[in-house]
C-alpha cells in the first residue's frame, strides 16, 4: 500500500526538503548546503522519493560525470 499524502510529508528530513523548496528552485546542491546535518546519500533517496509521488518536480537535469 502506497504511503498517504500525509505520511509522506510528515517524515521530518522530507518537511524539511519541502520547506526548503517551496520558495522556488533549487539544487539538490543548494539543499545539501542548506541541510548539512542530512547525509547526502539520505537526502537524494529523499528528494528520489518526493519526486516519485509527484510532489516535486525536477525541472532541469545536469548530469556530471565522475
Amino acid at each position: 500500500m502506497p504511503p498517504s499524502r500525509a505520511d509522506l510529508l510528515l517524515h521530518p528530513v522530507r518537511l524539511r526538503i519541502v520547506l526548503e523548496t517551496s520558495a522556488g528552485d533549487v539544487t539538490a546542491s543548494e539543499l545539501a548546503q542548506r541541510l548539512p546535518d542530512v547525509p547526502q546519500a539520505t537526502l537524494y533517496r529523499h528528494i528520489a522519493t518526493l519526486v516519485d509521488e509527484h510532489v516535486l518536480e525536477v525541472v532541469a537535469e545536469r548530469r556530471i560525470r565522475g
